[in-house]
């Protein structure tokens, strides 16, 4: 008899444990899930940024092509500055 209630309180311990585990483990899913979002979002916002930067890049090469530097944007002249340093 005692053993019997030892077992069933171990086996009650373990069942405990696993809905823990079970529960924990469906946040972590989930905070994956978001984060996975996010990464996707930031990934995507990014490519935006970067074809944003090649359009102005582009525009004011065709501006200081054509003498009118006063459109160049002032970091590209910065970054222009600087590359053409090293």
């Amino acid at each position: 008899m005692r053993l019997r209630r030892v077992l069933l309180l171990g086996q009650s311990k373990m069942l405990d444990d696993y809905r823990t585990l079970e529960e924990l483990m469906e946040v972590e899913r989930e905070l994956c899930d978001r984060l996975d979002q996010q990464v996707n979002d930031l990934s995507e916002l990014h490519q935006n940024e970067v074809a944003n930067i090649k359009q102005v890049s582009a525009s004011a090469v065709c501006s200081a092509a054509h003498g009118d530097v006063a459109k160049f944007p002032t970091f590209l002249i910065y970054a222009t500055v600087h590359i053409c340093e090293y």
